[in-house]
């Protein structure tokens, strides 16, 4: 279903409870939440690298379409696995 400017998408982010939840919502405004979680992980890991950058890496996650399936966390780790261990 496609209206204007806005596609409804379903998709999961993992929220600070734990919890995961499905909604629709503008492409934009879902990336820039994804790309947002995501940067926020990478920075648990880089903590000394700037934020700028992180968000860079973390937009270039979104634009890889298998990863963005994931929640932001999970997408962050599995892009830092190889790396962790």
């Amino acid at each position: 279903m496609l209206y204007k400017d806005t596609v409804f998408i379903r998709s999961t982010l993992e929220i600070s409870t734990g919890c995961a939840y499905s909604f629709g919502m503008d492409t934009n405004k879902l990336a820039e939440i994804w790309i947002a979680a995501c940067a926020h992980r990478l920075q648990q890991h880089w903590r000394t690298v700037d934020p700028i950058e992180l968000e860079e890496v973390a937009a270039e996650l979104w634009r890889n379409e298998r990863l963005r399936e994931l929640p932001p966390a999970m997408a962050a780790a599995e892009w830092l696995s190889p790396i962790e261990h």
